[in-house]
């Protein structure tokens, strides 16, 4: 199974849990019960999940179960479950819902609980879990991480609706969009990437090595060319008058500031 550059080092962690779990049990898939083996493994599980179910009940129902599951073509020698790629595509979605460029636990837990057809949601369910309460604490977990890295107020506004709105200027976390005036401006997705990490820290100056770091990964370059390229191609979309910026603002050479919505 590949390791998801955008999956955090936790949610990576688990991935990894889980294709050993599946390799100990001698199953050729992985599954949505080895994602759920994996997640209570790592650790930072729902107390409304621990209290009904900890990883040795999985491993229990995993040494129980035949090799009945049709594979999916998976990333890398160990295959995935039809059911456990859409779990992981449900995390991503949930990410990207909740205005976050990364995919973390408490986003493959959403995943989980949003497939309740799958055999890990199926346990959950089984052992007492409310999936509504589960669900409930891991957004009141990532609405309080937002608020440590965002401005008062705006943090829970991005997170209830999946947007970020300042004057005209509304970035869709769920349609991956930025629109002017209610107008697409047709943002290619480098260009949204980076409008979308500005609105999620909006007020606050990221430096160019930080953002480069957060949009292209940790062996990107110092130089901030592209970076800046794509800045002038941005504002040529999405200011009135990209000379005088009302959306972002360059900190001389320090880096970007996303206007406040305050």
């Amino acid at each position: 199974m590949a390791i998801f550059g955008q999956f955090t080092k936790r949610a990576q962690q688990v991935l990894m849990t889980a294709q050993e779990c599946a390799t100990r049990e001698g199953q050729p898939y992985v599954g949505t019960l080895h994602f759920l083996y994996g997640l209570l493994d790592v650790g930072e599980a729902p107390e409304s999940v621990t209290r009904h179910i900890q990883k040795e009940d999985v491993k229990q129902v995993l040494d129980q179960i035949d090799d009945e599951v049709s594979l999916h073509p998976g990333h890398g020698p160990v295959q995935m479950t039809p059911r456990a790629r859409r779990v992981l595509d449900g995390s991503i979605i949930e990410s990207r819902r909740l205005g976050q460029l990364y995919v973390g636990t408490e986003h493959m837990w959403l995943g989980i609980l949003a497939n309740p057809n799958c055999k890990a949601a199926e346990l959950l369910t089984h052992r007492g879990v409310d999936a509504s309460e589960a669900r409930e604490e891991l957004l009141a977990r990532i609405r309080t991480a937002l608020r440590h890295t965002r401005t008062d107020g705006t943090s829970d506004a991005l997170a209830m609706t999946g947007e970020y709105r300042v004057g005209d200027l509304c970035v869709d976390y769920n349609k991956h969009r930025v629109f002017l005036a209610g107008e697409d401006t047709h943002l290619t997705p480098n260009e949204y990437k980076i409008v979308a990490l500005l609105g999620r820290h909006a007020g606050q100056v990221l430096t160019y090595k930080s953002m480069m770091k957060e949009l292209w990964g940790p062996g990107v370059g110092g130089d901030n060319k592209l970076l800046r390229v794509h800045m002038a191609n941005i504002r040529r979309k999405i200011e009135p008058n990209p000379v005088e910026p009302q959306y972002i603002f360059t900190e001389v050479g320090v880096g970007y500031r996303m206007a406040d919505s305050h």
